[in-house]
Formats: structure tokens, sequence, C-alpha cells
């Protein structure tokens, strides 16, 4: 499975239970596929690794009516968000609910599914995970899951102090094995609610912050955990912290442990390699408030506002390419040049960061359903050009090659010219065989 963006970890919580083997495979495959527009081959596919699904407790093979429960893991939007993708998932509801309604050994995971197939990116029922979620914190009040879940299902209604309640009461009801997965989850939650209350903020932070001292204690070098650890010391400097001379000693430590974090990466090839900082003074509260604006349809208020970054910060890279997509959903694709090549030049170029401006580049088409062909090919063109920049700076860099493969298919689709078309798929299919390859090899 391509890995999430280093920069923006923290911001993602995988909720999901260990996947089966094979699965990143699996995954890779649908995505080709959606890639292509073959929905209903991306459907079999994963409907036929269904049927091998395992997880840590509960043999789902053994349980007909959640037969291709893993359907739920189909990409939710962009080509696949298909009426029939629609009804599976309204189909794999009803019979979960039928085991979560009985007394079986499966009510647990049923639940557990309830509240994703029901989350935003399938059904889009806040309401109903907020149901299940309470239902899941009642059958397994130590797992941080259905806490987790509540809380996020309620932010998204707008019922941001309720959401904060359920987690200040998630601390002293998770058992040890899911605190580290709260913790995560807290410092998520503080992020995205700038407006709540400050000892509420204080009071979440004072109990995320020894466990993720305790997780980096265990393991030093766990990036993710060092990297929530330090947006924590942020936040709290930045947002909470009324004192001038503690704020200024929580950003330092924020600082320092971003440098920790930095120097842990396993492809950092010298103590110079530049390491741009991934979250600058405000920009987390920024970020928020330009995310609502675009949800509000202001889409040059929110350009301006990932611009003021671009400006302040030029080689910290999401705002550049989250300012392009705020423009092309705003018309205003005739500045879209510019903004590549401005993007090219300031940030460092890295093999790694090169690479991220390339899936940033690639999700501003692939999750955009309305996107102009014009628009779409121009992104898809600078991502195919960093990419080789990547690949020039480091030959065996397999991520580089999966996503050239993929901007390559999704060219394809987007391209009106039949020979052309098949001549990209064609070529996606060999950058893809050459990964496959470079897979292989030993390390």
């Amino acid at each position: 499975m391509i890995a999430p963006l280093v920069a923006l970890a923290f911001l993602a919580l995988p909720l999901v239970a260990q996947a089966p083997q094979g699965w990143d495979d699996t995954h890779l495959r649908g995505l080709e596929l959606v890639s292509e527009g073959k929905s209903e081959e991306a459907i079999a596919l994963y409907e036929g690794q269904s049927h091998g699904l395992r997880t840590s407790t509960v043999p789902y093979t053994r349980l007909p009516t959640l037969t291709g429960c893993w359907l739920c893991s189909l990409p939710r939007r962009g080509p696949l968000r298909t009426l029939r993708a629609v009804a599976i998932w309204k189909f794999a509801a009803t019979h979960f609910r039928r085991v979560a309604g009985g007394g079986s050994e499966y009510r647990e995971p049923a639940v557990l599914q309830l509240m994703d197939v029901y989350g935003e990116d399938d059904l889009n029922q806040a309401g109903e995970v907020v149901a299940f979620a309470r239902l899941y914190v009642e059958i397994n009040p130590a797992s941080a899951i259905g806490h987790i879940q509540l809380a996020s299902a309620l932010r998204s209604l707008g019922r941001e102090a309720a959401a904060t309640e359920a987690l200040l009461a998630a601390r002293t009801a998770v058992g040890p094995d899911y605190e580290l997965l709260l913790a995560t989850s807290i410092v998520d939650h503080v992020l995205k609610t700038p407006a709540a209350r400050p000892e509420d903020g204080r009071a979440l932070l004072d109990y995320a912050q020894p466990v993720l001292d305790d997780a980096i204690a265990r393991e030093p070098t766990d990036r993710s955990v060092l990297l929530t650890k330090a947006a924590a010391l942020r936040l709290r400097g930045e947002r909470l912290e009324p004192d001038p001379n503690r704020k200024q000693t929580l950003l330092d430590e924020s600082d320092r442990v971003f440098d920790q974090f930095s120097e842990s990466s396993p492809n950092r090839t010298s103590p110079e390699e530049p390491a741009p900082n991934p979250l600058p003074p405000g920009y987390a509260e920024a970020q928020a408030e330009a995310e609502s604006l675009f949800g509000r349809k202001q889409f040059l208020a929110a350009a301006a506002i990932y611009g003021k970054f671009v400006t302040s910060h030029p080689k910290f890279l999401p705002p550049h390419y989250m300012r392009l997509g705020a423009l092309v959903a705003a018309g205003r694709g005739d500045e879209v040049d510019a903004g590549l090549e401005a993007a090219r030049a300031s940030v460092p170029a890295t093999a790694e960061l090169r690479c991220a401006a390339a899936a940033y580049l690639f999700e501003l088409v692939y999750r955009n359903e309305t996107i102009a062909a014009a628009d779409a090919m121009k992104f898809l063109a600078e991502a195919l050009l960093v990419l080789d920049e990547a690949m020039t700076l480091k030959p065996d860099y397999v991520e580089a090659l999966v996503y050239k493969s993929l901007v390559v298919r999704t060219q394809a689709r987007f391209e009106t010219d039949p020979d052309k078309a098949r001549a990209l798929s064609s070529e996606a299919d060999r950058l893809k065989a050459q990964a496959d390859e470079m897979r292989k090899q030993p390390f």
C-alpha cells in the first residue's frame, strides 16, 4: 500500500484491524483498476480477497453475512463512487445490522463494521455512526475505537463540545493497549477544534503527552509518534499556553522533537539534507480555516490563505499544492503554471519531497470528479516531471515508480486519442511490472 506523506502522517488515523495477507498488492491493483475506470473489475477483485479475510480475533469467513466486508475499503471518491458501490455498502449494512442486533459472538465486529460503512467516506450518515459508536463503547469500553469514532462523528455534526466530552471520558475507560491510539486521536482532535475551551485542550494534551513520551522511550525512532509529539507540543505552545516564556519553551521543544523525527528517516542520506518543518507556526489553524472555506465553496478565499504560507514558508510543500487545488476549483486554471513552477523551485529538491509533490498532484486529479481534462493533464504532467527528478536522485525508489505507473494510467483515462490512450496504458503496465521486479530485489 502506498505510504502516507510523512508531513501529514499524524493527521491520518488507521482504525481498522490488520489487513489480510496479500492486501497491499490487492489494494494497489484495485487502485490501478479504478484509475482505468474499470469499477466492476475492482469490485470483483476486492470481493475475491474478502473470502480470505482474517483479523486478530475474528474468523470472518465463518460468517457468510459478513463476506465481502472489505468492499468498504474500496476508494470512496472518484470514478468508483458509482451507484453500484453505494448499493453494496447499503447491502453490507443490512447484514451487519442483523448481526449487530443479535447475541452472536460476531456482534462486536459487526458493530465495528457499521461504524465504518456509515462513515463519511461511505454512506456518510454521521448520526448512524454516533449511534453505533455509542453501542460499541458499551460493548467494549476498553477499546479506544468506539470512543474515537464517536468523537469524530460528533465533530462532523458540529457538536465539538460533545466530541471533546467523549474523548475526556475515554481517558479513564480505555485499556493500556489502546492508550497510544487514543493519544494520537486526541492530538488530531485538538488540532481540528481551535474554538474549544483551552482548559479542555490542556486536559486532553495532559493525557496524551506522557503516553507519547512512554512510546518514544520504548521506541526512540518511531517516526509516527515523534511527529505526533512534535505536533502536540506546537499546538500547546501556539494555542493553549498563556505564559510567553513557557510558550517559547514548548515551541523550541517541538522543533527539537521534529529534528529527531527528521534524523530518524531511513531515507536520510546526510545530516545536511534539508527537512522543512511540517507545521509552520499558525499553519494548523490556517489549514482548518481554509478547509472550512473550501467546504463552503469559497475557493479563492481558501487559495488566499494557502498563498500566505507559500509566501512566508516557500520551502513548505503542502500549501503550494493545496492552493493550486483551490485555484482550479475556482476556475482560475490560468494561474496554475506559475504556481507549479514556484513549487518546484522553492521546495528542496530531495527524492522524498519530489515524490510527495507527485502524490499531492495525483490526489488533486484522482479525488476531483469534476476537474477539467486540461487541468488534470497539467497536474499529471507535472507529477511525471517531479517523479523523474525523484528517480534520478534515487534510482531504486520503488514508491516513486509505483506513483509513476498510476499517473500514466490516469493520463490514459483523460486522453481522447484511442491510440495514445492505449500506448499510455501499456506504459503504465510496463512501469508496474518494473516496480514489481524492484520489490523482489534484496535490500
